[in-house]
């Protein structure tokens, strides 16, 4: 979905290297995506790929395809899931990059806010 793309939104859309950033709004966005299940997963799926869910569904259940591992989705798992169209790929891996971003901001916030636990604990040593 590069600028200039038939696709519409009804939110703000951010620009990230010439691409159109939409955020996923379909879930409650306090839980992160590493945290969401395969339902969770085919919920996103839905709303973001409608036209995908035929393709996709399926292998994302067979394979168990939560949050954590779609985050690590790239070309080739898709292509190896069924998806073989290229637009449609590029669509949903510029969606991914989009829930990797997204990841990395929480995770920065939870740095930021101190509500990661450290590393090391003076105590054990």
């Amino acid at each position: 979905m590069t600028i200039g793309s038939k696709r519409k939104y009804d939110c703000p859309v951010l620009l990230f290297q010439g691409v159109a950033v939409v955020p996923f709004r379909g879930m409650d966005s306090s839980k992160r995506v590493s945290m969401w299940s395969v339902q969770d997963v085919l919920e996103w799926l839905q709303d973001q790929h409608p036209s995908h869910v035929s393709t996709l569904q399926r292998a994302f259940i067979k394979h168990a395809i939560s949050g954590r591992a779609l985050l690590r989705l790239r070309d080739h798992h898709l292509e190896r899931l069924g998806l073989d169209a290229e637009e449609h790929l590029q669509e949903i891996l510029q969606d991914l990059l989009l829930l990797r971003v997204q990841e990395e901001i929480n995770e920065l916030k939870d740095l930021h806010s101190g509500e990661e636990a450290p590393l090391f604990h003076h105590d054990s040593w």
